[in-house]
This record gives C-alpha cells, sequence and structure tokens, in this order.
C-alpha cells in the first residue's frame, strides 16, 4: 500500500469524480467487514489515488452498520436499505451513488481477494470488455463467450455460475443495466451477466483465485 496515497485517502475528500468506486454489499457482516474494508484500502491505494468506498447495509442488526461508521472515513460512503431489501436492491443502490469510472463489486468476505482486482482491470482499461467477472473455475473462465446463446449455456448446462464475489464494470455499463435488474435469479451474478448480453455488452471472465480454493 502507497502510504502517502492512503494518507491523502483517509483525510480528504474526493470532491472530483473517482477513477473507480467500489461497492460491498453488506447484511449482518460483523465479524468480517472491517477486515474487509481493510484489505481494499490496502489494494486500492495500491491502484490507483482517486476512488471511493461504498458499503450497502441490509438491515444489520450485529454490529455491522456501527463498525463501519465508526471508521469515519471521508471517502467510505454508507447507505443502508432496511431490512426486507435483497442482494439485487442492495447492489443497485450501491451502484446508483457510485461516482467512479469504473464500478467494482466484492464482497463483505473478501471471497475472491481484492488484490485480483488487476487482472479484471486490465480487460476493461485496454477497452477489451465492458464487463470483467472473477471466475474461479479456471477452465471456464478462460473462455470469453461470445454471444448470448453462448453465455446462457455456459452459465446454465456447465455448472458454472457468475457471482458478485468480484465484478468490473465500466460506467456506462453499469448505469443502465443496474436498473433493469429483476432480482427474480437465485445468483444476480447470472441476471447481471444475462442482461449484459441482451445489452450487447462485452463481457469477459477472468480467473482469479478464491479464498479456500
Amino acid at each position: 500500500m502507497s502510504y502517502p496515497i492512503y494518507r491523502q485517502w483517509k483525510n480528504a475528500k474526493i470532491d472530483d469524480r473517482p477513477y473507480l468506486s467500489v461497492v460491498i454489499p453488506a447484511a449482518n457482516h460483523a465479524e468480517v467487514i472491517v477486515p474487509t474494508i481493510g484489505a481494499v484500502i490496502s489494494q486500492m491505494c495500491d491502484t490507483c489515488t482517486y476512488w471511493e468506498l461504498i458499503v450497502v447495509d441490509g438491515g444489520s442488526t450485529d454490529g455491522t452498520v456501527e463498525f463501519v461508521a465508526e471508521l469515519g472515513l471521508p471517502n467510505l460512503t454508507l447507505l443502508q436499505t432496511g431490512g426486507d431489501s435483497t442482494l439485487t436492491e442492495r447492489l443497485q443502490q450501491g451502484v446508483r451513488a457510485a461516482r467512479g469510472h469504473y464500478i467494482l463489486i466484492t464482497e463483505p468476505e473478501n471471497l475472491a481477494p481484492i488484490d485480483e482486482l488487476d487482472r479484471l482491470l486490465a480487460q476493461v482499461e485496454r477497452g477489451t470488455s465492458d464487463i470483467a467477472v472473477g471466475q474461479k473455475d479456471q477452465r471456464q473462465a478462460r473462455k470469453n463467450v461470445a454471444g448470448k446463446q453462448s453465455l446462457l449455456k455456459w452459465l446454465r448446462l456447465s455448472g458454472c455460475d457468475a457471482h458478485t464475489s468480484l465484478m468490473l464494470f465500466r460506467r456506462e455499463a453499469a448505469k443502465p443495466l443496474f436498473p433493469k435488474l429483476t432480482g427474480n435469479h437465485k445468483n444476480p451474478g447470472n441476471e447481471i451477466c444475462e442482461l449484459a448480453y441482451t445489452l450487447k455488452y462485452k463481457v469477459s471472465c477472468v480467473p482469479v483465485r478464491y479464498a479456500g480454493v
């Protein structure tokens, strides 16, 4: 972690558009949320200078909200959706609030470690993808799926899921896409990918290591 960048990030609010927004949807994650925020800060302060962190809580009763609020970081925004909100609704609220040129979704458990971000960022920064999905299945992740029917086959028949553990979006893709999510899928990541192909966005599946895998 770059300490000068961290010191600047933790002491002064970024007024300009951030380069990257990190969105973490949480619900009763008191045991893991602060270590995950620490890991995100460490990685991001090595990745770019101007970035923001958004935690969207869905009615936690275990102290998650209090732990996040106590950090008192000027570039960390804490949003609350209420106890009956779904994961999809928390994701939608986080993306709606995100100001960055790129928007990263990660999970409060840090299952796909945030230090894998550079692999995803390489795909979207060079313009080959609108969305990069971290995929733990190495054989399937090396495939760039080339059409909606191929995507549906890949998702439904191969046994591989597009989890929301680590997903990176260009702002121009995320902002139109997320309001269209219905939340009817068991796995929001699958609906995100299916909708991305419907909207003709380019999706890359990037092999990343998962915690414990």
